[in-house]
């Protein structure tokens, strides 16, 4: 069983942090936090690197494996990182000789991040919903549903597909401008009745044993200021 925490309520600026679960301060203006650390980092640019410097390695990484091995299988993979993938998952994608079959190195990888992937889609999501109440004083308003209506778990490669064009109908325009995911492991939903209240989740089941992880965040307009209410699952040991 999950059990869900829930978050104390923030009340935020209407142009607040761009992190949904941050202290309040007065968005859209860039964060001065990182502005600063930026600023004050001494400068690089013109520091010649060191005589001695180690070259980088040659050969293919381990992404360069993996893509290479998925194109060889008929499809293709845009969200690989080498911070992420490792010497097991590069083997794991060799040995699997259908595209279904790579689910499992797949799931390794999103098991290991699904809590900042989640936050990241989240995060996105929720600062757009402010972004766009701090100028037109009220949340975007419209119904999602679970989108894809399918889970995850439910195709044969137990990932969620999104075509491009999904994020660009309804509601989503205004909450991800940029487009969204190709493939995931999480199902997202928006709602907002009359735009003074929202309700985000993102959900997975990354064992696809029917135990979600939901990350839910309501959003409460009050003429100026917003209050987050943010649930987390946690995961059972």
């Amino acid at each position: 069983m999950l059990r869900t925490a829930v978050v104390a309520t923030l009340t935020l600026a209407a142009c607040g942090s761009k992190d949904p679960a941050a202290t309040p301060t007065t968005p859209p203006a860039t964060t001065t936090t990182s502005s600063a650390v930026v600023d004050a980092a001494p400068a690089v640019a013109d520091t010649p690197p060191p005589p001695d410097a180690v070259p980088e390695p040659e050969g293919p990484t381990p992404c360069d494996q993996i893509v290479a091995h998925v194109a060889g299988l008929g499809h293709e993979i845009d969200d690989c990182s080498d911070d992420r993938a490792t010497a097991a998952d590069v083997a794991c994608y060799l040995g699997a000789q259908t595209f279904a079959a790579t689910w499992p190195c797949y799931a390794a990888i999103a098991a290991r991040n699904v809590m900042a992937d989640s936050k990241d889609l989240q995060g996105s999501i929720v600062t757009a919903a402010m972004s766009y109440a701090s100028e037109h004083k009220e949340f975007p308003t419209g119904k999602t549903g679970l989108v894809p209506k399918t889970a995850c778990c439910k195709t044969k490669d137990h990932l969620c597909h999104h075509a491009a064009k999904t994020w660009t109908k309804g509601v989503w325009r205004s909450l991800l401008p940029d487009g969204g995911p190709e493939a995931t492991v999480f199902q997202v939903s928006y709602a907002s009745k009359d735009g003074t209240t929202f309700e985000v989740h993102v959900i997975a089941d990354i064992d696809c044993d029917g135990h979600l992880l939901d990350w839910r965040t309501n959003g409460t307009w009050l003429g100026g200021d917003i209050r987050l209410e943010n649930a987390d699952p946690e995961f059972d040991d």
